[in-house]
């Protein structure tokens, strides 16, 4: 399911694992993207944690995007919270200062509000971290 950038298809995924019923590949590869996705309330970010928003396009129908609203708060985006473990490093031969990204997470927030937003830290930062933000 993740050996690829791009993911499998269903039927790939069906003649990787030798089956021969389409449906069974079907549930199969369903019910293991249910449980991926379960994973993620299973821990929380622990550590330096970095938090930003971001506008992002979602998929619409061609007809119907040339008549929706463009820029902040069009109907074609969603805003999505990002928070990513970061780790602090340093080179010890050069002293060159850089990040490490561990784990993260990603969730569709119904507004920019602070009360939103508050729920998406809670729910997935450990209160013993460190969080960083834009300040914006």
């Amino acid at each position: 399911m993740s050996a690829t950038k791009k993911g499998f298809s269903r039927l790939g995924f069906q003649r990787q694992l030798g089956l021969s019923r389409y449906e069974t590949a079907f549930n199969l590869m369903h019910k293991i993207r249910v449980i991926m996705g379960k994973r993620d309330a299973m821990y929380l970010l622990k550590g330096m944690v970095e938090y930003d928003e971001a506008y992002v396009e979602k998929a619409t129908a061609e007809k119907i995007q040339n008549q929706l609203k463009r820029g902040k708060g069009s109907q074609r985006q969603v805003i999505v919270a990002v928070a990513a473990e970061s780790t602090p490093l340093e080179d010890i031969v050069t002293g060159e200062k850089s990040q490490h990204c561990g784990f993260f997470k990603m969730k569709v927030l119904r507004n920019e509000n602070a009360e939103s937003i508050g729920q998406f830290v809670t729910n997935s930062i450990d209160k013993k971290s460190v969080l960083t933000t834009d300040r914006n």
